[in-house]
């Protein structure tokens, strides 16, 4: 009986793609710190926080832009590098 025909990935892919999972964990465990001791610190400060109406302005929405930029480049950098 003959292996099956991969369609999509390669084998080098498929590892590609799990260190680009590891890589995208990790990115979010940051963020998701740094968002928690955030907000843990507005509190303590009685800031108030609408996150959920907030509106950025046209700096802080370019400032987004080019970190999720940023952060698409590293993770298909890893997903596509070729031998990782």
């Amino acid at each position: 009986m003959s292996a099956p025909v991969r369609k999509a990935l390669t084998p080098d892919q498929i590892d590609n793609l799990g260190y680009a999972l590891i890589e995208l964990a990790k990115e979010l465990w940051v963020m998701k710190d740094r968002q928690m001791i955030t907000e843990a610190i507005l509190r303590q400060k009685g800031v108030v926080l609408d996150l959920d109406t907030y509106q950025p302005g046209p700096d802080l929405t370019a400032h987004i832009a080019a970190e999720r930029t940023r952060f698409l480049n590293a993770f298909a950098a890893v997903l596509f590098h070729e031998g990782a």
